[in-house]
């Protein structure tokens, strides 16, 4: 507005006012596009850590802002990956599989431990529907019956002698978090109970 005033003040002393005004006008608009492309370039190369140009006025101003903006936003993007790191170490030392299954039924993610119990594999199952890795028509009756109150307990079909403990819960918008842990030593000890309360219940009837 400042130019603006004074171009016409000027024009209008020299007997031309709007030739003033062009004459402040169109080296300014001529500023405002060059500021512009660089405000472009610099926003297609401030994924590689540019500095943002050195300008003055309104223009420094927001190349100052969005600086600070990318920042920000880099030091929350930041702080996040480092939850979620930390989150996937502490599962990952869990001795039990943890799988995430979206709504549609197939794998989101999981622990390590979902690959030794399961046998899941991270370059080819991900994306993939969680029933047709896990055959066992008990396991897939179990899931897709959505009646998770109890847990399934079920022989491993990869590891002989190993009993599963199935426990799904929902959360979100129709995804589900599987846990699935290994009860073989439970299981055997309670066998061991009621072998040895049949042994006694036996004993005991028999006659002196």
């Amino acid at each position: 507005i400042l130019l603006l005033i004074i171009g016409a003040a000027g024009g209008w002393v020299l007997g031309y006012p709007g030739v003033g005004v062009a004459l402040v006008s169109v080296p300014y608009g001529f500023w405002m596009l060059f500021r512009t492309r660089d405000l472009a370039r610099w926003l297609i190369r401030s994924q590689r850590d540019v500095d943002p140009p050195e300008s003055s006025g309104i223009w420094g101003q927001i190349f100052d802002a969005l600086y600070q903006q990318k920042k920000d936003f880099r030091r929350e993007v930041n702080d996040l990956q480092g939850i979620i790191q930390r989150a996937r170490q502490s599962t990952n030392a869990i001795r039990d599989a943890v799988v995430v299954v979206d709504r549609r039924g197939n794998l989101e993610w999981w622990n390590e431990a979902g690959n030794q119990l399961l046998g899941f594999r991270q370059q080819t199952d991900q994306g993939h529907s969680l029933t047709n890795l896990l055959r066992d028509p008990r396991f897939i009756g179990y899931f897709e019956a959505g009646e998770y109150e109890r847990p399934l307990e079920i022989a491993s079909t990869r590891q002989p002698g190993v009993i599963l403990q199935f426990q799904i819960t929902r959360f979100g918008e129709g995804e589900r978090l599987l846990v699935v842990r290994d009860i073989t030593r439970l299981h055997n000890l309670e066998q061991m109970r009621q072998d040895f309360v049949a042994n006694v219940s036996h004993e005991l009837r028999t006659p002196l």
